[in-house]
Parts: C-alpha cells; structure tokens; sequence
C-alpha cells in the first residue's frame, strides 16, 4: 500500500541548518528521504550533510549537475563521497556527460537525470527552442538515460503515465506534487499524491505542503497518508 515511508521525499527547503536538522529529526523512519537542494548547500556547504545524515535518514542531493563531462563526473564522485542515497544531474548535458556521471556510481546510491522543469510550461518550452511537446523530449531524455544506466529519472507527474504506457522502467522521480487544497506556487505542471502514484510515479518529492507546519510535521505525513486512502 502506499505511504509516505514508501514514497515520499520531503525538500527541506531552507538555508537554515538547525531547521533542517530539527525537520530531520521529525521526519526519520516517516519517509524515504529528505531532500537538499542548492539553497541549502550554498549556505551551509558539505559539512552539513553530515549533520542531517546523523538523523539517520537518507539524503537526496539535488544539485542538478550539468557541466562538461569530466567536471560533472568529479563533483559526482564527491558528492557520492558525502553519503547520499539519490543524486541529480540535467540530461540535457548530453550522453557523454552521463556516461561519465555513470562511471561514478556507488553500489547504494542512485544517479537521477533531471528532464524537464516543473516550473517549465509549454510555452517557456518553446522559447527554449523547442519545437515539440513536453511529454515527447520527456520521452526522448527518458530513453537516453535508460541507454546510459541512470537509475531514475525527475519529470512532472503529468508525463509519469505516457512514460509507463512507452514501457519506460527507470525509478520515476516527480517534484510538482500538491494537495488538492495547496496553491501551485511557482509549478506549473502538477497533480495530487494520489493521481501521481496511480500514473506510476515511484517517489513524489513535497516541501513546502509538509514543512510549512514547521512544528506539526508528522500531521502533514499523516494527512498525506490519508490524502492516499480518500
């Protein structure tokens, strides 16, 4: 049955460590991991990974890497080195650059490739350059980075389903996840838990919906434990 120990990952979204840790703490045995993202590495450096690790709780790095090959494939290898169980990179930095990031793999770790932006909508997709639908260069990142042995792949939770029925198998990572009652904020291709995991997502990734009870944390994952049964 699903959950949020099952499935959920909670971004701790927040230069603050002490907040972090404190989130940490509540969360531990209650998801399946927390996520740390530029924000928070930018104020508080590798040292505080460390820090969160002592929650005992697995740490997804979502750092998004995407440079040439040999400088992703070295911040890879350190960024591994940290511990942490999921890690991303842009697949849009090409097949070499993958390979490479590939190369670095440990044996309890998953690399995820990054597809599309859930803030990213079809217009702003077409002024990237883009002349086909989302869904399609989804489609097309996906299949590369089965080619290249990623583990997983972050797309919204409006392609989860198109890239299921394509027989895509990678883990499907999928930010862009909102209670029904939750504004969108700044994503613009979202769904509900429950449709995600019913279009056959893997892992949803949720912030602000579950921290911004600050401290009535595990309320939030019991409301999302029952947003799944209604």
């Amino acid at each position: 049955m699903p959950s949020a120990q099952e499935n959920l990952i909670v971004a701790l979204d927040t230069p603050d460590l002490d907040k972090a840790v404190f989130w940490a703490k509540q969360l531990q045995n209650q998801v399946v991991a927390v996520k740390l993202g530029l924000e928070f590495f930018v104020a508080n450096g590798p040292a505080a990974i460390k820090r969160i690790k002592e929650q005992n709780i697995d740490i997804f790095l979502d750092l998004k890497f995407h440079d040439i090959p040999n400088t992703t494939a070295a911040a890879v290898k350190q960024a591994l080195n940290l511990g942490v169980k999921f890690l991303t990179i842009h697949i849009s930095g090409g097949r070499e650059m993958l390979e490479w990031a590939v190369a670095q793999k440990k044996p309890n770790s998953l690399i995820l490739g990054v597809s599309i932006l859930t803030s990213i909508d079809q217009l702003q997709f077409q002024e990237l350059g883009f002349s086909n639908k989302i869904k399609d260069q989804v489609l097309k990142y996906a299949c590369l980075a089965e080619e290249v042995g990623l583990d997983g792949l972050v797309c919204s939770p409006l392609e989860v389903k198109f890239l299921r029925r394509q027989n895509i198998k990678l883990k499907l990572v999928t930010p862009g996840v909102r209670f029904a009652t939750d504004e969108q904020g700044d994503q613009k291709r979202v769904m509900t838990p429950k449709e995600a995991l019913l279009n056959g997502s893997d892992y949803l990734v949720m912030g602000r919906s579950i921290t911004r009870a600050e401290h009535n944390i595990l309320e939030r994952i019991e409301y999302f434990n029952n947003s799944l049964q209604d």
